[in-house]
């Protein structure tokens, strides 16, 4: 894995401390939620959990409703008892959407996003493109309204420009003709065995997410998300996510940091589209090593200076704004600034 001007150690050390801050395994996927990525993800849950909560970090473009679902049972079935975090630092959409459905908590920081969970379908006779299961729904929906409006013109039209000579059964007659006319050819391009499978294919997001919907999800929310949005790539930022979401939070400064550490590999493993990289970040610290010496592990790794408190000084500001955490792309811009009072500020990642 490739970290920000850090080691994988220190990131473990780093990760270790956001566990244990929370009792919570930390664990890291990035990448399409695909198979057979899914079952490596399930496989190492089911190997490596080791403590009553857990934070997933997941960095994704989406993929497979199955796949989510299976990775998020994963989680259900190795988690029981304990909470289950999901952690976003960029984007997490479509099936990483549905993957939060499941969770108990979001962690997103002012970058993150999540999206709409209308099923994708391949276009017929085109080759990568593809269409929401929502858009053939939607279209009957806006030639009923269309037909009826334009059958409530016709008719009325008839009656009052008449002065009521034209008879009611007459007015109807007609408006209905010249309706009809002016849809059929519209409705007949319309295929209802293929409308059938986009209906079906609909039912998924709601099917599964009923299934891993957890106490964290509010009132029809789950019907806001499969259908209440109008383009598959809606931002849903954290202001947003909070009235769908009962519990969601800013990441602190820890976590924050931790995330632009693992930003690069994160990104790196997006770019190839049909791969993901799964870990989990977090270990056991060897016995007798107090909170100083593991801060202060971390900052010759980085070449920051953190403190016991998990605040950033402002000497720290300068030495996070080096060269080693400025390595990656879309690394740390600055751990930490100072304010006009002087007051240490938390740094953010950066949007991709």
């Amino acid at each position: 894995m490739t970290f920000n001007g850090a080691s994988p150690d220190a990131v473990a050390r780093l990760a270790t401390e956001v566990a244990e801050a929370e009792n919570a395994d930390v664990l890291f996927f990035s990448g399409a939620i695909e198979s057979p990525w899914d079952q490596e993800f399930t496989q190492l849950v089911r190997a490596k959990h080791s403590r009553p909560n857990v934070i997933l970090m997941l960095t994704t473009y989406g993929g497979s409703a199955d796949s989510a679902y299976r990775m998020c049972r994963s989680l259900h079935n190795h988690y029981p008892e304990g909470t289950i975090s999901l952690f976003i630092s960029t984007v997490c959409k479509s099936a990483g959407t549905l993957i939060a459905v499941g969770m108990d908590e979001l962690i997103m920081s002012d970058e993150a996003e999540l999206g709409p969970l209308d099923v994708q379908l391949m276009k017929t006779d085109e080759v990568f493109e593809w269409t929401s299961g929502l858009t053939p729904v939607q279209a009957l929906t806006s030639l009923r309204t269309e037909t009826f409006k334009t059958f409530e013109h016709y008719f009325l039209d008839l009656r009052l420009r008449s002065g009521m000579q034209i008879s009611t059964k007459m007015a109807t007659t007609i408006a209905t003709r010249m309706s009809i006319g002016l849809f059929r050819c519209i409705y007949a391009q319309l295929d209802p065995m293929r409308l059938g499978e986009y209906q079906r294919a609909m039912l998924i997001g709601h099917y599964y997410g009923a299934r891993l919907v957890r106490a964290n999800l509010t009132e029809s929310a789950l019907e806001q998300l499969i259908a209440g949005y109008p383009s598959h790539d809606f931002v849903i930022d954290r202001i947003e996510a909070a009235d769908l979401f009962n519990k969601v939070r800013e990441p602190n400064e820890k976590e924050l940091l931790l995330a632009n550490l693992v930003h690069a590999e994160a990104e790196r493993t997006l770019k190839k589209r049909s791969t993901a990289t799964t870990k989990y970040l977090s270990e056991t610290l060897s016995p007798g090593v107090n909170d100083e010496q593991k801060l202060g592990d971390i900052d010759e790794e980085i070449g920051g200076s953190a403190t016991p408190a998990g605040r950033v000084s402002n000497q720290t500001a300068g030495d996070c704004d080096s060269e080693s955490l400025r390595s990656g792309r879309n690394g740390l811009d600055e751990a930490a600034a100072a304010n006009r009072d002087g007051e240490p500020v938390a740094a953010t990642p950066k949007a991709r």
